[in-house]
């Protein structure tokens, strides 16, 4: 499909996360009927040949072998979120030690179980909705009518826990990398507005950035993390879509403890203490920046909506989102990040010298949990 499209003027992208699967193209609006129609096929009908999944399992060894240590971090702190066994405990990228299972038969039936009209969403952006719609009827109407029910929910609770990986990396090899999360309540619609205000409000920082200092200065990881401790390198808040609130960063592995320990006493903090007004209104006007510069690209928006379909069987336009986050108080986030808190921590590491992590235990005694 990638020749075929760029051929028409266009670009293609697909991916995959822990609970979708995007497959994006981009071209000009004459050339609408056969890109849907190449679309189609290539969903609905793609020929999943031996020598083509050979290729690319080659490929996934080698993507394996150079990922960064930020998404090794994420892959861990899910295992010990959830369990090796739980299914967002799983690793979202094949172990090397798989990738030879893999075969045409397992993507079948894959497609089979979960390529239903429930399960799946037909998003168009600058296009003319009467010409989607029937063209979406004309080479989308083979899907299968499945149901929810033929693929029960499958449920993965939080448990709480920690994973250490002592291991060489493949870069940033000298620092130790941590993440210490919480699970939240993401599922809520009405709590996650007040999440993303609380994650700008952290921030995401860096003891060097490019073009110069000055991004992320007035968040407080970068006033009270990076600037108070001269062993930390970076430090970031995150969300998952599995619901995980988290805090990770990299340090020498001799100041492991310190950065645990100011992670820790970060989050409390949004417990004990309300946030002052101007941190909220720089963290809302912030985070109004990011949402509307994101759905400046075409991608972002076939993200957006097709997303919040998928989850919420609804969708909040960018100038509602706008309102969610300026109706956010101090109360709000003192009471996310409480709810979080009573779930318990869930530590993970990685580097080559970890010994001075805090276990598990250790951190839910300064919690007192």
């Amino acid at each position: 499909m990638h020749m075929d499209i760029a051929e028409m003027g266009g670009s293609t992208m697909s991916f995959a996360t822990r609970d979708l699967i995007l497959y994006n193209i981009e071209v000009l609006r004459e050339s609408l009927e056969p890109a849907m129609e190449l679309l189609a096929e290539t969903v609905l009908i793609p020929r999943l040949l031996d020598e083509e999944v050979e290729e690319m399992k080659m490929v996934m060894e080698l993507q394996t072998e150079q990922l960064p240590p930020e998404v090794l971090l994420k892959e861990a702190i899910h295992e010990a979120a959830f369990g090796a066994t739980g299914a967002l405990g799983q690793p979202h990228y094949c172990p090397p030690e798989a990738v030879s299972n893999l075969c045409p038969r397992m993507l079948r039936e894959h497609r089979e179980q979960f390529y239903q009209t429930p399960r799946m969403v037909l998003v168009g952006a600058g296009v003319d909705h009467d010409e989607f719609l029937a063209l979406s009827d004309r080479y989308f109407s083979a899907v299968p009518q499945g149901t929810h029910s033929a693929s029960p929910a499958i449920t993965s609770p939080y448990i709480g826990g920690e994973k250490r990986i002592q291991r060489e990396l493949a870069m940033n090899s000298e620092f130790c990398h941590v993440s210490l999360a919480w699970m939240t309540t993401w599922e809520n619609i009405e709590d996650r507005v007040p999440l993303c205000v609380m994650q700008v409000l952290l921030g995401a920082v860096q003891s060097f950035s490019a073009g110069g200092p000055g991004k992320g200065m007035y968040s407080r990881l970068y006033r009270e993390v990076l600037n108070r401790h001269g062993g930390v390198e970076a430090a970031e808040a995150h969300i998952e879509a599995s619901g995980l609130f988290g805090i990770m960063g990299a340090c020498s592995p001799e100041y492991a403890t310190e950065l645990v320990y100011s992670f820790a006493s970060q989050f409390a903090k949004l417990c004990d203490q309300d946030v002052t007004e101007e941190e909220l209104s720089r963290a809302r006007n912030m985070l109004k920046c990011n949402v509307l510069t994101c759905l400046e690209s075409h991608h972002m928006v076939f993200e957006d909506i097709g997303q919040q379909l998928l989850c919420d069987s609804t969708y909040i336009s960018p100038a509602e989102v706008c309102e969610r986050i300026d109706r956010v108080t101090a109360a709000d986030i003192r009471r996310v990040a409480t709810l979080a808190l009573s779930n318990g921590p869930s530590i993970a590491c990685i580097g080559e010298d970890i010994s001075r992590v805090p276990d598990h235990q250790m951190i839910k005694s300064w919690f007192r949990i």
